[in-house]
C-alpha cells in the first residue's frame, strides 16, 4: 500500500508541475510567452510564425514523424524539417520532398557522407559542397576513382594521399605532373618498405632520396 501511495504522490507532483508550467506560460506576454511555450512544446500556442515553425520541427524530430513537417508554414523551415528527418531516419528518399536548393544539397551531402554513398554527391548543385562530398568519401574509402570528380588542382593531392594510405604505387600513375608522381612513388616506397619502387622513379634527386632511405 505504501508504494501505491508513493506512486500517486509522484504522479500528482508531476501533474502539478506541468499545470504550473502551462499557467506560468499563459501569464507571460510576447516573445517571453512564445519562448516558454516553445520549451513546453506547446507549438499551437506560439504566436510568432518563425518560433512556431521551429517548435514544430523539434516536435517532428521528437516524434520521428515526417508528416508533422507539413504543419510548418515557412517553406524553407519545412524543407529544413524534411532534411532533419531524412538524416535522423537515414532515408535518402525524403530528400525528394525538399524544394529549397540549400536544404536539398545538405540532405544529399549528409546522407552521402553518413553512408559513403558517392552517388548522392552527384545530385548536389553547389560546386564547393559537391567537391567536398566526393573528397570526403574518397578519403574515407581510399577509392582513387573518386579523385576524378575533383577539380584539376585537387586531383593530384587526392591520388597522392590515397596511394600512401593504400600503399599502392599504381595509384601514383594517375598523377600527371612527373615530379609529383615520383614524390608519390617515394612515399609509397617508404610506407611499404619496398625498395624496388625506387627503380620506377625518374628524377635523380628523388630516386637518390629513395635509395638512401633503404641504406
Amino acid at each position: 500500500m505504501k508504494w501505491f501511495i508513493a506512486l500517486l504522490l509522484l504522479v500528482f507532483l508531476l501533474a502539478s508541475a506541468c499545470i504550473t508550467k502551462i499557467s506560468s506560460c499563459d501569464s507571460l506576454e510576447g516573445s517571453a510567452k512564445d519562448d516558454c511555450n516553445l520549451e513546453s512544446r506547446r507549438c499551437s500556442k506560439i504566436e510568432n510564425i518563425g518560433v512556431r515553425d521551429s517548435c514544430v520541427t523539434e516536435l517532428a524530430k521528437a516524434k520521428d514523424d515526417v508528416a508533422v513537417c507539413k504543419l510548418i508554414v515557412t517553406p524553407q523551415t519545412r524543407d529544413f524539417c524534411h532534411e532533419q528527418l531524412a538524416i535522423q531516419q537515414n532515408n535518402h528518399n525524403l530528400c525528394q520532398n525538399i524544394s529549397d536548393q540549400y536544404w536539398e544539397d545538405n540532405c544529399h551531402f549528409n546522407l552521402a557522407i553518413n553512408n559513403n554513398k558517392e552517388v548522392y554527391c552527384s545530385l548536389i548543385h553547389d560546386e564547393e559542397q559537391y567537391q567536398q562530398c566526393f573528397r570526403t568519401i574518397a578519403y574515407a574509402t581510399n577509392n582513387p576513382i573518386l579523385c576524378e570528380f575533383l577539380a584539376t588542382d585537387q586531383q593530384e593531392g587526392c591520388y597522392f594521399r590515397i596511394a600512401g594510405n593504400r600503399g599502392n604505387e599504381s595509384v601514383c600513375s594517375d598523377i600527371k605532373t612527373p615530379l609529383n608522381r615520383d614524390a608519390c612513388r617515394l612515399k609509397v616506397a617508404k610506407v611499404t618498405s619496398n625498395e624496388k619502387i625506387c627503380a620506377l622513379i625518374k628524377f635523380n634527386e628523388v630516386k637518390k632520396n629513395c635509395l638512401e632511405y633503404f641504406q
